[in-house]
């Protein structure tokens, strides 16, 4: 079941037949508007100001649960459109975290030296 409709409020009532009326429960409006998630910078933000790339570093980004929870946010994610495997998706993450540190291409026969002795 989406994440969204555990978390929501539903309240059925009988008028003619049964309806249903969905609504954010209280919830779901303090994880989609309070400020409650780290950035790399250490400040504490709301998800509608976050992009994937400026979460700290702690956090996960890679499963499917955390996929959810990122959609379910509305935290903007650039690398979704990658459409990459989950493989994929570590090795982009991987070579993304070695640019960060300044790791270049010319730099990886070295590096691989050093790891391997």
């Amino acid at each position: 079941m989406e994440f969204k409709k555990l978390i929501q409020g539903s309240h059925k009532y009988s008028y003619h037949g049964e309806k249903t009326e969905q609504f954010n429960s209280s919830e779901f409006i303090r994880l989609t508007t309070s400020e409650w998630l780290y950035t790399k910078s250490n400040t504490v933000v709301p998800p509608s100001n976050l992009s994937v790339e400026d979460l700290a570093d702690g956090y996960d980004t890679i499963s499917t649960e955390a996929k959810s929870l990122i959609e379910f946010l509305g935290i903007s994610n650039p690398d979704a459109e990658l459409n990459l495997s989950d493989e994929q998706m570590l090795a982009y993450e991987f070579g993304k975290k070695l640019l960060q540190q300044g790791v270049t291409l010319n730099d990886l026969p070295e590096l691989l030296q050093v790891l391997l002795n």
